[in-house]
């Protein structure tokens, strides 16, 4: 699941969260039982029958809902790179395009 959120430019503490909280959302909605009101029936001295409330009905929610991202939507920004040993100070500018590239730089940077 991290690495989805970090493939879209999300934090996965946040994705967590937000899965844990549907899922405990459906429990408590199938878990509550349904309301029911009753309707007094024209028929005279018959008692009257329970009915689902419409407002109180749990409607199946689909499991996934397909999300169409843009790429052009958001503009394009550089990677930022700084690199402090001792006094001297390295910052370096990565186009977000090459990004594989750079992560390869950092890995033989880093070695």
């Amino acid at each position: 699941m991290a690495s989805v959120a970090l493939a879209n430019g999300m934090n996965a503490n946040v994705l967590r969260r937000w899965v844990n909280e549907h899922e405990s959302s459906k429990s408590i909605a199938l878990a509550t039982p349904l309301a029911t009101s009753f309707a007094a029936k024209p028929s005279g001295g018959k008692s009257a029958q329970p009915t689902p409330s419409p407002a109180s009905v749990p409607v199946p929610l689909p499991a996934f809902i397909p999300v169409e991202l843009g790429h052009d939507s958001a503009p394009a920004h550089d990677i930022t790179i700084e690199l402090r040993t001792g006094a001297v100070l390295l910052n370096i500018t990565w186009p977000v395009s090459a990004a594989a590239q750079c992560a390869a730089w950092v890995a033989a940077v880093i070695r």
